[in-house]
């Protein structure tokens, strides 16, 4: 059933392409759908390769979109390709407006993936999640992204415990602080 909702929404996608093949939006929001709602339904493990002709399709029509580059990298980091993921994630960056800045440091948090967890450039991780912070210091996720990079050390307590101040409901990183006062800081006091 759900398959065939998906279906009936592809085509509707089909028919707007078909009637305005130089609309880049329509291939943007095509892309967009195959990528993260249907397209897994329909297509299996090809919907992201898809995805990305979709992407591609509208960045050929749009070159100043950054929103088109970030997602086609997102394809690709998807399918752990992360060298094309960073490239893609570079122009992102690099068109992204001044304005808006909370979504641009999203994209330096996923090119910090692909280059700590992908290409284990982890020097090169921390570098974009600390510009990730930099651009919204209010984003706990980033700063254990950056502790976890930095692995069992003081810097990484120090990120711990900021992400606890923006949110203190968020539980990782009491967890992950404990750990490391306890385990590698040998601190049984601190740890509890």
């Amino acid at each position: 059933k759900k398959k065939r909702k998906y279906k009936l929404i592809l085509a509707d996608f089909e028919d707007a392409l078909y009637l305005e093949p130089d609309n880049d939006s329509y291939w943007y929001q095509t892309g967009l759908f195959v990528q993260d709602v249907g397209g897994d339904e329909i297509y299996g493990d090809e919907s992201l390769n898809l995805s990305i002709r979709f992407f591609t399709k509208a960045i050929e029509l749009n070159s100043r979109n950054h929103k088109y580059f970030y997602f086609r990298g997102s394809s690709f980091k998807s399918l752990k390709n992360y060298v094309e993921a960073i490239k893609d994630l570079n122009i992102a960056i690099s068109i992204h407006p001044l304005k808006g800045q909370c979504y641009k440091s999203d994209y330096f948090y996923e090119r910090a993936f692909c280059k700590g967890y992908g290409l284990k450039d982890w020097e090169g991780a921390i570098d974009d999640l600390t510009k990730a912070i930099e651009l919204n210091p209010n984003q706990p996720f980033a700063y254990v992204a950056r502790a976890l990079v930095k692995g069992q050390t003081i810097g990484a307590i120090e990120d711990y415990t900021k992400a606890i101040e923006i949110n203190p409901q968020f539980s990782i990183p009491y967890l992950n602080r404990s750990l490391i006062k306890e385990y590698t800081l040998n601190d049984q006091k601190g740890a509890s």
